[in-house]
C-alpha cells in the first residue's frame, strides 16, 4: 500500500506541472505579440507629414565670377500636410566667398500639402576660386496636429571645385580675339600671292591684245572705186 502510494504520488509530481509551464509560456509569448501588434497599429494610425529635402546646383561649371544657381527641392510625401516649414542654409553666409545675387538662404514656406513639392532657387556669386565644402540645407517644420517640430537636412553636394576665369574662359571661351589675329596673320599668306598671280595675269592679257592688233594692221584693206 505504501509502495503505491508513493508511485502515485511520484507520476503526479512528474506529469502535473509540466502542462501547467507550458500554457503559461504559450499565453505569454501570445501576450507578447498581441502587445507588439497593438504598438504596430497605434503607430500606423499616427499620420504624420514628412519632408524630403534636396540641394543641388544647376550650373555645370563653378566658376569665380559667375552666378550660381542654387535649387532646394522640397516634397512631402506624408499624408497630411507639413505646416511652419522654414527652410535656412549656412553654405553661402561668409560674404568673403560667395556675394548673394538674388533669393533668400534663411526663409520661411508656410505650408506643403501632402504629396506636394516646392522648389526654391538662390542666386550667389564665387569670389575666389578653389575647393569648397558644401553642408546640407537644414528644414524645420511641424508634421501635425499636437506634434513637436522636426529638423531635418537636405542632401549635401559635397566637395566642389570652384574654377579660376582664367582657366575657364581658356578651355571654353570661342576665342574671338585668337581667331582673329589669325586671320589678320593669315591676310598676308593669301594676299601676296593673289597679286602676283593678278599681275601676272593682266601682263599676259596685254601681250595678248598687242599681238591680236597687231596682226589686223598687217591685214591689207580692199579699196573700192
Amino acid at each position: 500500500m505504501e509502495l503505491w502510494l508513493i508511485f502515485v504520488l511520484a507520476s503526479c509530481s512528474l506529469t502535473v506541472p509540466a502542462p501547467c509551464e507550458g500554457r503559461l509560456g504559450v499565453a505569454r509569448y501570445k501576450g507578447a505579440l498581441d502587445m507588439d501588434n497593438i504598438g504596430l497599429e497605434s503607430d500606423t494610425t499616427t499620420k504624420v507629414a514628412h519632408l524630403l529635402i534636396q540641394k543641388r546646383f544647376r550650373n555645370s561649371f563653378i566658376v569665380e565670377g559667375l552666378d550660381l544657381i542654387v535649387e532646394y527641392n522640397i516634397f512631402n510625401v506624408g499624408p497630411i500636410v507639413a505646416s511652419r516649414v522654414h527652410l535656412k542654409d549656412s553654405s553661402f553666409e561668409d560674404d568673403s566667398n560667395f556675394i548673394r545675387v538674388s533669393g533668400f538662404t534663411d526663409v520661411d514656406l508656410g505650408r506643403i500639402p501632402a504629396g506636394a513639392n516646392v522648389s526654391h532657387i538662390i542666386v550667389v556669386r564665387p569670389v575666389r576660386p578653389g575647393h569648397y565644402n558644401f553642408t546640407g540645407a537644414q528644414i524645420t517644420y511641424s508634421p501635425g496636429e499636437e506634434q513637436d517640430d522636426v529638423i531635418g537636412t537636405s542632401s549635401e553636394p559635397g566637395t566642389i571645385l570652384v574654377h579660376s576665369s582664367v582657366a575657364y574662359h581658356r578651355t571654353n571661351s570661342p576665342h574671338y580675339e585668337e581667331w582673329m589675329a589669325f586671320g589678320v596673320l593669315l591676310l598676308p599668306s593669301l594676299i601676296i600671292p593673289y597679286m602676283l598671280w593678278f599681275s601676272s595675269q593682266s601682263k599676259y592679257e596685254r601681250m595678248a591684245m598687242l599681238r591680236e592688233t597687231d596682226k589686223m594692221s598687217r591685214v591689207p584693206h580692199c579699196r573700192r572705186d
